[in-house]
């Protein structure tokens, strides 16, 4: 007998575990240890920075403590923003940029160690970076980068900015400086910092935001790592994308169709962290594997790939929409030359829905050319579920390996 279909559920989450997650500022600063502290909160260049700084410390101060800032963005080096960057491979060249090896610490000439304040006081030091100031207390405060990406996508400002720039400079982003400098230097910083964290903070909310407390933080990440767990999926649009995860699914489509589904691309993917009815944290998948990579990866995975997590799964939706598009994946050698990527990217397909139609594959020497692969029979307009090793290339549409 055919096991009973379950409804798609676009919000997967989980319970926290010895915690809960909490609503708002004042929540927060409630957990706080007496005083005199220096307060860092870290996380990522596009968030809202100023809106944060300024409902922490207005409920500091509701809650009869003073509050001080200081934004770390103001003791960047001169040169911050250059000395982080990947430079294209080869120069000049807009696309091909590998990932960025510089670490935060290279955003400061002199990292800023603030002296506590006086008495039951607090000084808030905030921004990319704050944790290397020495800290009494360290909170993370992250914003899921499907935020950044549409931010930086649109120019919106103050989200969509670039890492190293100095606060107040309000320079659109750029998505190529996203995707290869920003996110390798931060993703490492946070995954550095992971253990110390004491509260995570998730800033989709500046202004009232849903938080977590570290030690639950760790228990829930070492409950979630022994057990199944779903990150929460999206889905982005392409010119050739389609309707059927619209119709079948139940997504509404941002702008027009739904392409690509990502049901985990493990840089980017969060798992929702709360009580269903009540607020959520989104934490990133990453933090499962930097934790607790063996019981995520394997222990012969983690010695090959590290705390990467080599595998990606997504839905590519073409049904209603056009022609999937052209592409190809390097080799090993030139990933990791070129894109200073350790492994190149390899797909493997389930067709779940298709039409009757003609359409043609990417050659390589072991497949028929072009024209031989366009003769034969291959529904271009499909649903295909895939499950692919992570390449440096962010939302690449599909690469036919065979035509059987």
């Amino acid at each position: 007998m055919q096991p009973a279909s379950r409804a798609y559920d676009p919000h997967p989450s989980y319970r926290p575990v010895g915690g809960q997650v909490t609503a708002g500022w004042p929540a927060a600063v409630a957990a706080l240890p007496p005083g005199p502290l220096v307060l860092a909160v870290d996380g990522p260049a596009a968030a809202d920075w100023a809106t944060a700084a300024e409902g922490l410390v207005a409920a500091l101060r509701d809650a009869g403590r003073e509050g001080g800032l200081l934004d770390v963005r103001g003791h960047y080096a001169p040169s911050a923003a250059d000395r982080i960057q990947a430079e294209p491979v080869p120069p000049g060249d807009p696309f091909f940029t590998p990932l960025s090896t510089a670490g935060a610490a290279d955003l400061f000439d002199a990292v800023p160690r603030p002296r506590r304040p006086a008495g039951d006081g607090v000084l808030v030091v905030f921004g990319p970076g704050a944790a290397l100031c020495e800290p009494d207390l360290l909170w993370y405060a992250d914003l899921p980068k499907r935020y950044a990406e549409a931010a930086v996508a649109h120019g919106e400002s103050p989200v969509g900015v670039n890492l190293g720039r100095p606060a107040g400079d309000d320079t659109p982003g750029d998505l190529v400086r996203l995707f290869y400098t920003d996110w390798p230097v931060l993703d490492r910083h946070r995954d550095a910092i992971a253990g110390r964290i004491a509260r995570w903070i998730d800033l989709a909310d500046p202004a009232a935001p849903a938080s977590l407390d570290g030690a639950a933080l760790q228990a829930t990440l070492a409950d979630l790592a022994r057990g199944p767990v779903r990150t929460r999926p999206y889905f982005n649009s392409t010119p050739w994308g389609g309707q059927w995860a619209a119709s079948e699914l139940g997504f509404t489509p941002q702008a027009g169709n739904t392409a690509l589904g990502y049901e985990l691309i493990a840089p980017e993917a969060g798992v929702l962290v709360g009580e269903r009815e009540g607020p959520q944290v989104e934490v990133p998948f990453q933090l499962l594997c930097v934790r607790h990579p063996e019981d995520m990866l394997g222990a012969g995975v983690h010695r090959r790939f590290g705390t990467s997590f080599p595998i990606r799964f997504d839905y590519l939706d073409t049904m209603g929409g056009g022609n999937l598009s052209l592409h190809c994946h390097p080799r090993e050698r030139y990933m990791r030359e070129v894109f200073g990527w350790p492994y190149t990217q390899h797909e493997t397909y389930y067709v779940t829905a298709a039409k009757p139609a003609r359409g043609c594959c990417s050659a390589s020497p072991s497949t028929p050319t072009p024209r031989s692969c366009a003769a034969r029979s291959r529904p271009p307009s499909r649903t295909a579920s895939r499950c692919r090793s992570r390449s440096t290339y962010r939302a690449t549409p599909p690469r036919w390996d065979s035509c059987s």
